[in-house]
């Protein structure tokens, strides 16, 4: 075997070895590297809402905090359904949704499909 560089080298270094233990070594990064991820990018705010419990959403096209009552979990991780001031149903997750306030108050009866908006004291 001739080589292009004038660099002695042994010819046992230039037969090709099998590597036994790629598929391990492979696993091992990937769960290194989760066990990394998990520790330093885990969702801050993980809250438990409940069914029909008073929240505040992140409102994305304004940015604003709105309030809403919970109706029950989503299909997907951290996901939940609730119910706007307005009486339509959103999804969101977690980390768009809050726990109200002892300082809001719900007027949640509707009287000719209008849901009365909270007042705040």
């Amino acid at each position: 075997c001739t080589l292009r560089s004038k660099i002695p080298i042994l010819n046992n270094s230039l037969k090709p070895t099998l590597v036994n233990n790629f598929k391990s070594v492979g696993e091992n990064k990937n769960m290194k590297t989760k066990l990394y991820y998990d520790n330093n990018f885990n969702v801050k705010n993980n809250y438990d809402f409940q069914s029909d419990q008073k929240i505040m959403f992140k409102y994305l096209s304004t940015k604003t905090w709105k309030p809403g009552k919970i109706f029950n979990n989503y299909n997907a991780p951290r996901s939940y359904v609730f119910s706007d001031v307005t009486g339509h149903d959103k999804r969101r997750n977690i980390v768009h949704l809050r726990p109200a306030g002892k300082q809001l108050r719900y007027n949640w009866y509707k009287d000719n499909n209008v849901v009365l908006k909270p007042s705040w004291t």
